[in-house]
């Protein structure tokens, strides 16, 4: 398995093929300039930022669960796990 570091190591366009080919992609985010699409891969979650009007994957940013917590809570509902 892939640890955070080796993953965070290799070059960006490789990054983005192992998400592209192994991550499942689990919700995303707006920012002024950015689409962010959050996935889950290996034990850990990335984030791939692309910027539209360049048409260009900018970044590729490793996240804990802490981190995705924070990030998406507007987005995360567990309303249905309380539900008889």
């Amino acid at each position: 398995m892939l640890t955070k570091d080796q993953f965070d190591a290799m070059p960006l366009i490789v990054r983005v093929q192992k998400i592209f080919e192994s991550g499942v992609e689990i919700m995303s985010r707006t920012d002024n300039l950015h689409d962010i699409k959050l996935y889950a891969f290996s034990d850990f979650f990335v984030e791939i930022w692309y910027q539209q009007t360049i048409n260009r994957i900018e970044k590729v940013v490793t996240q804990d669960l802490d981190e995705v917590i924070q990030l998406y809570e507007n987005q995360i509902d567990i309303h249905d796990l309380f539900k008889k």
